[in-house]
């Protein structure tokens, strides 16, 4: 298992098959581009094998920074809540609704999402303005919530999924 944390994100590859001699504490810290290029590389089952120097992961023929800093603590961030909020979405649905602009054709930088029994909205801020976007859920279970992303980050992410994604 890999791990990348850059201040607001956190990047985690599980890599079946790989066999590394394992540092004091048993865990190596990349930077976020590599644990995704690690992920694209090697996610698929293959069989790589892997060693440590010099401060490099070399995995096959592919090297890789290692970070020298403190092991981020990422387990605390996950919930144990079993009544946890959960909200089934259509990826190209949310991807349109991301695509909003104000009235002077900016992209907001910011949404807020609330996801509800009544359905979920998407909150932009422009300025002075705000614009609100009903997007469709297909299963939601659980208390209201709301969260704040980042606009792009989160086409990104949703990009990467089928045409349904699972939100927690």
């Amino acid at each position: 298992e890999l791990t990348a944390c850059n201040g607001f994100s956190l990047g985690h590859a599980t890599v079946p098959g790989l066999a590394l001699p394992l540092p004091a504490d048993g865990k190596y810290l990349l930077s976020a581009e590599g644990v995704k290029e690690v992920s694209r590389l090697y996610g698929s089952g293959l069989q790589v094998t892997g060693e440590v120097l010099d401060g490099q992961l070399k995995l096959g023929g592919v090297e890789f920074k290692l970070v020298e800093a403190a092991y981020p603590d990422y387990q605390h961030l996950i919930t144990d809540n079993k009544d946890e909020t959960i909200a089934i979405i259509s990826t190209r649905e949310w991807i349109r609704a991301l695509k909003t602009r104000d009235d002077r054709g900016r992209k907001p930088e910011h949404v807020g999402v609330v996801f509800s029994q009544e359905g979920c909205r998407m909150l932009f801020k422009a300025d002075e303005a705000s614009i609100k976007v009903n997007v469709p859920v297909q299963m939601f279970a659980g208390q209201e919530k709301r969260v704040s992303y980042h606009v792009e980050r989160l086409k990104k992410a949703l990009s990467s999924c089928g045409p349904s994604a699972t939100i927690k």
